[in-house]
């Protein structure tokens, strides 16, 4: 019996080579939206599962709970705080901490240099100086050295594989020497895998610290990332109950002074990826909710899949009345019948399933430029095709989905009388168009909501593009520092800003160590001077020089810009000469957060501020207006400036005229050069810069656009199938009014028009749920667009379109046919 219904079911298909293939493309098209997005979500949530401790291994954030209710949390901690857990708490068995060599030097330049010549120099950008446990914490594989010893002695280095090649070659790099910042000698002792993508903690070079108890009783400096790895079976949460106490003991009283209060809690490394955006992270993460939203749109898009091929199924099985009716008349059972609809839809899931796996196939090559991310070497090795459930989930959609959508065409045709099938009374079934307007509808809610979302996206998006951020950034280059680690090359800094001022071409140079969109560590006071800290609160503070402002543009709305004489020593080489008043600059939202009712009135007034361990005392020369210093996505932040007259800065801002920029960037490079020709000359263009941040939306909208654009094509296929089965037993009625004289118009618009019914009831239904969700979503953003009214207009107009143009082709040929052979057929 089952030979005969494969034999069956593949006459059937050859039979209608159309029908078969519109179905099963479908579904595969389903199908691979499903694999593709979960694979996405797979490796989104497959963060760290490469290190075999992830489990216990978790990361020490740095809470901050002030008086003015301004609390926030740094990704960072003291350095105090590894050492100390692990004397206190025998529960954890070693710490590792990290701090990017650019947190510590302006500019991390590592070169290979023999003879006194540089062979090859980097700005490294994911170098850092880390305590040797962090190698075997991380499990990181070693090519050459010891995970153990590695980083145990003074001036040690261990380099990825991919800079061993950049920087060596083919030659073996152990116990060769790199140069930081051409001054600083360091053995390379080890060699280790390339940290895999799906990490948190992306590292290329691990520098040792200057030596084993580097700043291991620093309560102040909240700059470096800590881990600790707990015995296996410690329940981290009763742990973490005890970090209070711990805070209090060794940091209590210094908090207490400067008004605010320190927290800590165990972070697992697995959750950071996707549900930690503190201040400070070392780079943009995930989003948890992304994830889950892509989910549900691929399940939608599977559920269109099978819905048409239900609408498809059913709208087939009309022409197959008399074959049902026949076969009930020589003896075949209901049971027969059934067994036979649903071996058929198992054939039609098994042939989707090969298409889809062939779609993937070759979509693999592309899938990176998908989700903006380098997964191709894992695709299928450690991808969802590794994993014992998806080849169960896989099974459950072969058999489930094959049953459900199998089973009403199966019911539908068996329950009937095989006289009332042959005498076409079948046709006459209200309840099945219910069903299939009921499926319809549904299809045009989840493609509304789809269209819906992809504008709201796009929207935001473009409106995040075009804001005014608050500063001129067209043409402006920023040109990282030389990395200089003698003292006598710092006045050079100086001699090439004076040297791009004299170019016509260059509007302005200004020097910093931040740029718009690279967030600003938060200082823990600021207040009135001469009164308590009642406004204590997190404030950016960031150093900048007098020409800053004006080569961005930003204006100065009261007081004044700085200039040569406010230039302070604030960062004295005895650590104890600060000068008794610092000229300072802060923000309008600063002087809101102080409470000044103008900002005129804040000119002049002297304030106090925390400087990392230290607090100075400042007078407000002048208040610029608010500008965006990190992505829209954030609040703009309380800020202050000082302009320090011995600092490490990172970065020259040069502002450009639009007149030949390919010659005066070769003469800033040249000029560059000549006076930094061992250092590598770093640039880019800072609205590139800035746009980086909104990297993770755009991929996200990428990713969202292509799977909505497939859903509805696959509900087009839905829409064809009502289509064909509404005209299939409205045949009569379409011969009797061409008969009576109906015009071809007339009747295309009556079938247009009971589908604009379908439309108009799906967009009552879904636009709620566009409301609803769109405003859930844009209220992640700080600053955001609005909901217009276009956003509820043209996806339900979109689909009259679609509809209109799908009805128009479906049905000519029908309503141009000869009647007299519909009316025979009765």
């Amino acid at each position: 019996m089952i030979a005969t219904f494969f034999k069956t079911t593949h006459r059937k298909l050859l039979k209608n080579k159309v029908f078969s293939l519109i179905n099963i493309a479908g579904l595969a098209i389903g199908m691979v939206t499903c694999f593709l997005i979960f694979q996405y979500a797979h490796f989104e949530r497959g963060y760290e599962k490469y290190n075999v401790n992830a489990d216990n291994v978790y990361r020490i954030p740095l809470q901050y709970h002030t008086t003015s209710d301004d609390d926030f949390t740094e990704a960072t901690n003291y350095p105090a705080v590894g050492p100390a857990l692990k004397a206190n708490f025998p529960e954890i068995t070693s710490f590792a901490r990290l701090i990017p060599a650019t947190a510590m030097l302006a500019t991390a330049t590592i070169s290979r240099i023999e003879h006194g010549v540089t062979k090859f120099s980097s700005n490294e950008k994911r170098a850092f100086f880390s305590d040797p446990a962090i190698l075997r914490m991380f499990s990181v594989p070693m090519i050459y050295g010891n995970d153990s010893a590695a980083l145990t002695q003074i001036r040690a280095i261990v380099i990825s594989e991919s800079d061993a090649k950049k920087y060596f070659g083919t030659e073996d790099p152990m116990n060769k020497t790199l140069f930081l910042n051409g001054s600083l000698p360091m053995t390379v002792t080890g060699v280790f895998k390339d940290i895999p993508e799906n990490s948190h903690l992306k590292f290329d070079m691990l520098i040792s610290f200057p030596d084993e108890k580097f700043q291991s009783d620093n309560w102040g400096w909240s700059g470096f990332y800590t881990y600790v790895m707990l015995s296996p079976g410690i329940n981290p949460r009763t742990l973490e109950n005890k970090f209070a106490d711990f805070m209090e003991r060794y940091s209590g009283s210094k908090t207490k002074q400067q008004n605010f209060k320190n927290q800590i809690s165990l972070q697992p490394i697995k959750d950071i990826h996707l549900n930690s955006h503190y201040q400070k992270e070392l780079e943009p993460n995930g989003n948890s909710r992304d994830i889950w939203f892509l989910s549900i749109l691929s399940f939608f898009v599977l559920l269109i899949a099978y819905i048409n091929y239900i609408n498809l199924s059913t709208a087939k099985v009309m022409e197959r009345a008399s074959e049902v009716g026949l076969r009930k008349v020589i003896g075949a059972s209901k049971f027969q019948l059934i067994w036979q609809f649903l071996m058929e839809s198992f054939i039609v899931n098994c042939l989707a399933i090969v298409l889809a796996a062939l779609i993937v196939w070759c979509l693999a090559p592309f899938y990176k430029d998908l989700i903006g991310k380098t997964v191709n070497s894992q695709f299928w090795t450690s991808g969802l095709l590794s994993e014992p459930k998806f080849w169960t989930a896989l099974l459950l959609i072969l058999t489930g989905g094959s049953f459900l959508v199998g089973i009403y065409p199966a019911l539908l045709m068996s329950k009937y009388n095989p006289i009332d099938v042959l005498k076409g009374r079948f046709y006459s079934s209200q309840g099945g168009v219910k069903v299939r307007k009921i499926l319809g509808t549904f299809q045009f809610v989840l493609s509304i909501i789809l269209i819906a979302g992809s504008l709201i996206v796009f929207y935001q998006l473009t409106y995040m593009r075009n804001q005014y951020l608050g500063y001129n950034s067209d043409h402006m280059l920023v040109v990282k520092t030389p990395g200089i680690y003698e003292e006598k090359e710092y006045p050079k800094i100086n001699r090439f800003q004076r040297a791009l001022l004299q170019n016509a071409s260059i509007n302005g140079v200004g020097l910093s160590t931040a740029i718009p969109g690279e967030s600003i560590g938060r200082g823990k006071s600021i207040g009135i001077s001469g009164e308590a800290l009642i406004r204590n609160a997190g404030v950016s503070v960031t150093q900048i020089d007098n020409y800053f402002l004006t080569a961005y543009h930003i204006p100065v709305s009261a007081g004044r810009n700085f200039e040569p004489r406010d230039s302070a020593d604030v960062f004295p080489l005895d650590g104890v000469s600060f000068p008794g008043k610092v000229p300072v600059i802060v923000n309008e939202s600063l002087v809101r957060k102080l409470d000044f009712k103008t900002n005129e009135a804040a000119v002049s007034k002297l304030i106090t501020f925390s400087l990392g361990e230290n607090e100075l005392k400042g007078e407000i020369i002048g208040i610029i207006k608010d500008y965006h210093q990190t992505s829209l996505k954030d609040p703009i932040q309380p800020t202050l400036y000082i302009f320090p007259s011995r600092v490490e800065w990172k970065y020259f801002s040069i502002s450009l005229n639009s007149n030949n920029l390919e010659r005066t960037i070769s003469f800033i490079q040249d000029t560059y050069k000549g006076l930094f020709a061992a250092n590598p000359f770093d640039y880019f263009f800072q609205d590139d810069f800035f746009n980086e941040q909104y990297k993770s939306d755009r991929q996200f909208a990428k990713i969202f656009n292509v799977f909505t654009a497939l859903s509805i094509f696959v509900s087009c296929l839905g829409l064809l199938g009502l289509l064909s089965f509404i005209i299939r037993i409205r045949n009569k009625e379409i011969g009797i009014r061409r008969v009576l004289g109906a015009s071809v118009r007339s009747i295309l618009f009556l079938f247009f028009t009971s589908f604009f019914r379908l439309i108009i009831l799906a967009t009552l239904f879904a636009l709620p749920v566009i409301y609803y969700a769109g405003s859930k979503w844009l209220n992640n953003f700080a600053f955001h667009t609005q909901l217009n009214l276009f956003v509820f207009i043209f996806p339900p107009l979109i689909l009259i379109v679609i509809t209109f143009v799908t009805v128009t082709l479906q049905s000519l040929k029908t309503v141009l046919s000869n009647p007299v052979a519909f009316l025979r057929d009765e």
